[in-house]
């Protein structure tokens, strides 16, 4: 099974989805669609199992800010989290971004 991306389509999804962090790990990804990297990181994130949350920050600069906010991590593109209890479990972003991380955080959560 491959990733399923889901767009965050709101500030209030997106505080859905740190509540729901507390029964299972979440997979935050920001994406721009003006950057060649970002497009590249979009194809390897496909490779991750389960659900990879989206937001494309030209769309949703809002929800983009929240997850700045709420995490404490300075903004990028591409960027992914993990989430766990509320609280950042990994982040990464540009190249150091790694499915394979990604998939031994969660593990181990």
């Amino acid at each position: 099974m491959k990733s399923n991306y889901q767009n965050i389509a709101s500030v209030e999804s997106l505080d859905e989805l740190f509540q729901r962090s507390a029964v299972e790990p979440i997979v935050l990804f920001k994406h721009s669609n003006s950057c060649g990297t970002s497009a590249y990181v979009h194809e390897i994130m496909a490779t991750v199992q389960g659900d990879v949350h989206i937001v494309t920050v030209q769309e949703r600069r809002d929800v983009s800010n929240a997850i700045a906010d709420r995490t404490g991590i300075r903004h990028h593109t591409p960027q992914v989290f993990v989430i766990k209890n509320g609280e950042v479990a990994y982040s990464a972003s540009h190249y150091s971004i790694s499915p394979d991380e990604i998939a031994k955080t969660i593990a181990s959560l």
